[in-house]
């Protein structure tokens, strides 16, 4: 309701939208912060401004031929958010983004440069939550342990897809996934010990557990 409001006050009577290209709440969410997450950021590597612009000086990337400059109390500094474009020497290029996140792959979270992030501990993880998916039985109402896995898995299994296929987003955005995947890990375990009894279980924990030692090893020595 608030992106609605702040879109139907009037452009001269409100700080610009940074971020968005037409001074829209409504657009940067559905734009910046949704599809070009996802399919990432359009760069002009040459810094200079689209067809239809024809004054450089004045230019912003936020402002589009058809819409009016910002008003001057809310121009954002240079650089930052919807401000002036970073100078052609000075631009992030897709190379140095690159190696901030690496390339969309299955495997993305499980190298270098994203594995540091979370992956350490992620494949206990998921083995935690298909023991929870295993154990927990359907009913009416949803049990307990059936709602966990719904909630906690369904974030993080949304998450982790996300972020192995998106284009445009920092390492450190990552951190949104280690409440599910905390929980995740508790409940499986906590789950688990009540079935400790059981053989399968023991060895699943056991070879859980070395697994992601192994994979720990492993991951210290990409950034040693």
């Amino acid at each position: 309701m608030w992106a609605i409001i702040v879109d139907l006050t009037p452009a001269s009577a409100r700080p610009y939208v940074g971020g968005s290209q037409r001074n829209s709440v409504v657009e940067l969410m559905i734009g910046y912060n949704r599809i070009n997450r996802l399919l990432g950021m359009q760069r002009n590597a040459s810094g200079a401004p689209p067809a239809g612009i024809t004054d450089s000086s004045s230019y912003h990337p936020n402002q589009s031929p058809d819409n009016p400059p910002y008003p001057p109390f809310a121009q954002p500094p240079p650089g930052v958010g919807g401000g002036p474009p970073f100078p052609p020497a000075s631009r992030p290029s897709d190379d140095i983004f690159a190696q901030e996140i690496g390339t969309p792959s299955a495997i993305r979270l499980f190298v270098p440069p994203l594995a540091k992030e979370l992956s350490w501990l992620l494949p206990f993880g998921l083995v935690c939550l298909i023991g929870l998916t295993i154990t927990a039985h359907p009913s009416r109402p949803l049990a307990a342990e059936h709602q966990a896995v719904i909630l906690w898995g369904g974030w993080l299994l949304i998450g982790l897809v996300f972020f192995s296929v998106a284009n445009f987003f920092h390492d450190y955005y990552l951190i949104m996934l280690a409440a599910p995947l905390a929980a995740v890990i508790g409940s499986g375990v906590a789950v688990w010990w009540r079935k400790r009894e059981q053989g399968w279980v023991q060895w699943t924990l056991a070879l859980a557990a070395a697994g992601t030692l192994a994979f720990q090893w492993w991951l210290a020595r990409q950034y040693g």
